[in-house]
C-alpha cells in the first residue's frame, strides 16, 4: 500500500492527508486552551456566585460545584 503512494497520481492525496492531520493537531490544542479557560472561569464563578448557592435562586445553583459551574460556562460559550 506504502508502495503505491510513490506514484505522482497520489501527490494530491499524499497533501490533503497532511494537511488533515497538521489541522487536527492545531484543533487539538484549540480544545485544551478552550478547556483551560473554562476551568478557570469556573472556579472564579464557584468562589463568587457559588457561594450563594442554595439560596433559592436557580442561577446561582448553576454553580454550585466545579462541574457545574464549568457546564455552565461551557453553555454561555456555545450558545
Amino acid at each position: 500500500l506504502m508502495r503505491l503512494l510513490r506514484f505522482q497520481v497520489f501527490n494530491e492525496l499524499k497533501a490533503m492527508v497532511v494537511g488533515v492531520f497538521a489541522g487536527l493537531r492545531i484543533l487539538l490544542w484549540a480544545v485544551v486552551l478552550l478547556f483551560f479557560f473554562i476551568y478557570s472561569v469556573g472556579i472564579v464563578m464557584l468562589s463568587t456566585v457559588g457561594s450563594r448557592a442554595g439560596e433559592g435562586n436557580r442561577y446561582f445553583d448553576s454553580f454550585r460545584n466545579l462541574q457545574w459551574s464549568m457546564f455552565t460556562i461551557f453553555r454561555c460559550f456555545t450558545d
